[in-house]
């Protein structure tokens, strides 16, 4: 849980900057697109808006991930979750799984 939430929170914190450096300065070449277009494998045709926004999505299907195997009546944050079955593995409830989930999408 602790590593998908900072995945979430990269994504969020890419989302972010794109859309802060194209506020800033529409023009910017700050911002490489056509690197980021290949990155996230969008289409050709992908605005720096639109990326903006595909990113935030993406950083949100990754904690509704989470929340598909957490969501099961409990809530607990374990440290790990079984890859094939999804069930909680190690101990449940570490701070730092919960303080992550929290931040990640600041």
């Amino acid at each position: 849980v602790l590593l998908t939430a900072s995945l979430a929170e990269l994504v969020y914190r890419q989302a972010r900057a794109v859309a802060e450096t194209l506020a800033a300065d529409p023009t910017s070449t700050t911002v490489n697109l056509h690197r980021l277009i290949t990155v996230y494998h969008l289409p050709a045709t992908t605005t720096p808006e639109t990326l903006s926004a595909a990113l935030v999505g993406a950083g949100d299907g990754v904690l509704l991930r989470v929340r598909h195997h957490v969501g099961g009546g409990d809530w607990q944050l374990p440290e790990q979750l079984d890859r094939v079955t999804g069930e909680h593995r190690s101990a449940a409830d570490l701070p730092w799984s919960c303080a992550n989930m929290l931040t990640a999408p600041r």
